[in-house]
């Protein structure tokens, strides 16, 4: 089955790089330019990653981040933040809404296309981060994705 990506970004020209990235790799794309047309398209696509931008008008990543978190439709997408933002506190503020990773823009495809595989593994559940997280409470709303001293480790 073709993984489906669910790139939401309030720039078309982002969002076009992306998809002309990914499509060629076989993977299926939605797109969404706001928030609200993420969590909507979440919803009713059930995408099995989420590439998330987090300056957007409107609800910006952080807050659309946490909004799919909390519903139990989409808890389990991973969400990858993009952002131009590389400061610590963001960072973290990304991991504690729900991201599971973080690439600055402009992102390296290489980077990204390494990273993606990977987190679809997260996604699917056969991670043993993934199952160790849920441990610690990755479902509920607003948890971090790993305990505080793995995030330390990192």
């Amino acid at each position: 089955m073709t993984a489906r990506i669910l790139i939401v970004d309030d720039v078309a020209a982002n969002l076009n790089a992306l998809s002309d990235t990914l499509e060629p790799q076989g993977y299926h794309i939605l797109a969404a330019r706001s928030g609200e047309q993420a969590i909507d398209a979440a919803t009713r696509n059930r995408p099995d990653l989420i590439l998330l931008d987090v300056m957007m008008p409107g609800l910006d990543g952080y807050e659309t981040c946490r909004r799919l978190k909390a519903n139990e439709v989409t808890r389990s997408i991973p969400i990858i933040f993009l952002t131009v933002q590389d400061e610590v506190e963001k960072v973290v503020e990304g991991f504690r809404a729900g991201g599971v990773d973080y690439v600055t823009k402009p992102f390296q495809t290489d980077e990204l296309l390494i990273r993606i595989p990977e987190l679809l593994t997260w996604g699917s559940g056969k991670c043993p981060l993934f199952r160790i997280s849920r441990l610690h409470g990755c479902q509920k709303p607003g948890a971090v994705p790993f305990p505080e001293s793995t995030l330390a480790m990192r």
